[in-house]
């Protein structure tokens, strides 16, 4: 697993830092796992922290974090990531991810647009049913 620091100039997180970890996270980035641990510096007003955290960070850490600091940051996020449960979905040798937004095939990692992405996960969601055009067309963003 990857991890993604947003730092700016002079260590505060700045909109384009957290522009690109919003793209990261709604899997706008070609190649790019949503699932990369995000550690935010530079978070020292409340307004930067919501932002931050509705961007995606894992994490977030004022300016002045030392070294050890940031490090645990990281290894807790690492942690949570793991315990975390884990909603995933698989079909033959096609699993879906809905926590990451990850879909896998016979278990390579691949890149989906997001109407791709709420398709597989919603055939996968009930493997069994039968789902016609119009079902999928319409109700596919509720799975």
């Amino acid at each position: 697993m990857h991890t993604f620091v947003a730092a700016g100039l002079y260590g505060v997180a700045s909109a384009p830092e957290l522009e690109l970890l919003r793209d990261l996270r709604n899997g706008d980035i070609q190649h790019a796992e949503r699932s990369t641990k995000a550690v935010v510096l530079g978070v020292d007003s409340e307004s930067t922290a919501i932002t931050a955290l509705s961007s995606g960070a894992d994490v977030i850490l004022p300016s002045s974090a030392s070294e050890s600091l940031i490090v645990a940051g990281v290894r807790n996020a690492d942690r949570r990531l793991r315990i975390g449960r884990r909603q995933t979905s698989q079909l033959g040798d096609i699993a879906v991810d809905r926590e990451f937004r990850q879909v896998t095939v016979a278990g390579k990692s691949f890149t989906t647009t997001n109407r791709e992405f709420d398709l597989l996960a919603a055939v996968t969601s009930e493997n069994r049913r039968v789902w016609s055009r119009n079902e999928l067309a319409m109700g596919c963003g509720d799975h």
